[in-house]
């Protein structure tokens, strides 16, 4: 629900269903015994059909599995439970679908489970300026008002950055984009998660482009920019006062 509630907790979701158990249709051939399938059994997992073709269902809950086979009674009811990164494994190239007739649900295709099993990220890609390339960056004309929220809640949960600052870029070839600078000690750690923002859904679409730059580095593309996120101090708690120990006379 939170994830698809706030695009910041979207990361912490993509790697918690990764590592978790999930629900799928279907049955084991030959039966398990005393809920223990036999070495070499073989998984019948089941499909059902949109209007793109079949599609694989899956499911966080054996409520949310029962609630499909009770809206799609011709449905087999029998199910199997199993790491979520084995069924990833089980159907690449296939669609799957998480909880499809649930209120919070979100479908998969191919190239992203494909990156979820290489642990990259879709939707990432590296560019490196040439030598003597001219951009022009400055403040955007607008700004999504829930941007720059997202990104705060999604930098908060990572140490590394000390702060951020957004704006726009353009490229000699007419290519625009929001532009955000990340003031980090560590790279990975400051982009970790962020493919799965899905951060086209703020920007009507719009192109994203992220530079890490490190807090030594006193000039970077926005530094003109006021930041708008900056980790907030962590508050020294005071100590306990001392105790009092208090005597009785006997």
């Amino acid at each position: 629900m939170a994830a698809a509630h706030d695009p910041a907790e979207r990361p912490a979701f993509a790697r918690a269903l990764l590592d978790s158990h999930v629900f799928v249709l279907g049955s084991i051939d030959p039966p398990p015994v005393d809920g223990t399938a036999a070495p070499g059994a073989k998984a019948n997992i089941l499909f059902l059909h949109d209007a793109e073709g079949p599609i694989t269902p899956f499911f966080t809950s054996e409520d949310a599995l029962r609630h499909t086979v009770s809206v799609r009674p011709e449905t087999d009811p029998q199910y199997l439970r199993m790491p979520c990164r084995a069924l990833f494994e089980m159907t690449q190239g296939a669609r799957l679908v998480l909880n499809p007739d649930a209120p919070y649900g979100k479908v998969y295709l191919p190239d992203e489970v494909a990156s979820l099993l290489a642990g990259t990220e879709i939707g990432l890609d590296a560019h490196v300026l040439r030598a003597g390339e001219q951009v022009q960056v400055g403040v955007p004309a607008h700004v999504p008002p829930a941007l720059p929220e997202v990104l705060a809640r999604y930098l908060v949960q990572r140490p590394a950055v000390s702060a951020a600052h957004l704006g726009w870029i353009a490229h000699p070839d007419g290519h625009q984009a929001f532009l955000v600078v990340i003031v980090a000690t560590d790279r990975d750690a400051a982009m970790d998660g962020f493919g799965t923002l899905s951060i086209g859904e703020l920007t009507d679409g719009q192109p994203f482009e992220v530079i890490v730059a490190s807090p030594d580095e006193p000039h970077h593309a926005l530094s003109s920019v006021p930041p708008f996120y900056v980790r907030p101090e962590q508050q020294d708690v005071p100590p306990d006062p001392p105790r009092r120990r208090r005597f009785r006379r006997s």
